[in-house]
């Protein structure tokens, strides 16, 4: 969106601190600045607007309705323009507040600290018309149609690529399920897995066909020359199942593929799911399967779980990743996640990596392993030879981003 174009809103209890806004507002190429006393007010003057304002500026601790509140309300208006919280408060309270409005899929676009200055204003318009997390819910699905998807094969799964950090190497891909919906294109899994997980009838044939086409991509790949690993997702609810590593280890069996080269990834609540998922977890260990701990750090007992899975890898959660910069947080805990990895002697791998920057940080923390946009969205299985061909060049030209000074 052009700048000049803009219509602003400003929302301060302090009078003063508002007319110091407006004025920096307006020194900048904006077409009208707004205000606001308070958030009943906000709120009246947005929905009575001739014409939709395209950010609000809101301070955060005000009496009575404050930021994180009329931030919510209007995400839950039909057409909510983006909004900026403006707050001196301590920098964990404001990371705590932009996770809030990221798990709820708010209308959350930017934290400014106090005192704003005129470059963070300028940077907070110039995010406006920038995508964010929808804040209305997507359509469901009935288990019927979930059951007809599955028994007509529109469940796939595509391969993202993980990456050696030092070298640049592939040394695995990871298997992502996507729907092929025949009326709604692909689809992502979060469109459909939590409904599936809650049926254990589901899960189970869902996880049975994705292993089954990932097993046979992996014959495929192997045959033209590929040595990596393969990670695959395991629900809490399949591991629940008493015979559920014997049955594993019969497909895999099956396909010719030697244990070592799958990585079976589980979820934090996997060793709290009962005696029958510790024990599926240990015999799959003792048959040479190698385990990972998806998303470390995102529950409530990931030391316990340490100690109570025989693991050899740890994966680091895409959203410390993406905030390890601005968020000081987030990045000890990748730190202390990632030394917890070298003093036990599991492989590294972190998630969610989209900069040449991120890489440098990831590896100078030691990082081993890396996934991400940066690399390649997730691939369709088809593609995947044809992409392997191409990454030696792509290769030479990430390592130049993320070596440079």
């Amino acid at each position: 969106m052009n700048p000049a174009d803009c219509r602003i809103l400003v929302v301060d209890d302090h009078a003063l601190q508002r007319l110091l806004l407006v004025r920096m507002l307006g020194a900048l190429p904006v077409a009208e600045v707004a205000e606001a006393g308070n958030g009943d007010d906000a709120l009246a003057q947005i929905s009575d607007a001739a014409a939709p304002f395209d950010l609000v500026i809101t301070d955060l601790d005000m009496p009575g309705m404050d930021g994180m509140e009329l931030a919510r309300r209007i995400a839950a208006l039909t057409l909510p323009p983006p909004v900026a919280l403006v707050s001196a408060l301590d920098s964990r309270i404001l990371a705590s507040v932009g996770n809030l409005s990221r798990a709820a899929g708010g209308a959350l676009q930017s934290i400014l600290p106090k005192p704003v200055s005129v470059d963070a204003l300028r940077e907070a318009i110039s995010r406006i018309g920038q995508p964010r997390p929808a804040s209305v819910a997507l359509p469901g699905f009935s288990d019927a149609e979930l059951a007809e998807g599955l028994a007509a094969g529109e469940f796939q799964p595509w391969f993202e690529p993980q990456i050696e950090l030092g070298s640049g190497e592939i040394v695995g891909f990871e298997a992502l399920v996507r729907w092929h919906h025949p009326t709604l294109g692909v689809l992502a899994p979060f469109r459909f897995i939590e409904q599936i997980e809650r049926d254990p009838a589901l899960i189970a044939t869902l996880t049975d066909s994705v292993l089954r086409q990932s097993l046979a991509a992996l014959t495929h790949w192997q045959a033209a020359g590929y040595c990596g690993s393969l990670s695959v997702n395991l629900s809490p609810l399949v591991l629940a199942e008493i015979d559920f590593a014997n049955r594993l280890c019969a497909i895999v069996a099956e396909y010719g593929i030697a244990a070592e080269t799958l990585i079976l990834e589980l979820t934090e609540s996997a060793a709290a799911n009962g005696s029958a998922a510790i024990e599926n977890i240990t015999r799959l260990r003792m048959r040479g399967f190698r385990l990972s701990i998806d998303d470390f750090g995102t529950g409530y007992s990931s030391l316990q779980q340490l100690s109570r899975l025989p693991l050899t890898e740890l994966k680091i959660d895409r959203s410390f990743t993406s905030r390890m910069r601005e968020d000081p947080v987030s990045r000890a805990a990748i730190e202390s996640s990632l030394h917890l990895a070298q003093r036990l002697s599991l492989r590294s791998c972190g998630e969610g990596i989209e900069t040449a920057e991120q890489v440098r940080e990831l590896r100078w923390m030691g990082c081993l392993v890396g996934q991400g946009y940066l690399f390649t969205r997730p691939i369709p299985g088809e593609q995947l030879l044809d992409w392997l061909a191409h990454w030696p060049t792509r290769r030479g030209t990430l390592i130049e981003e993320w070596r440079a000074d």
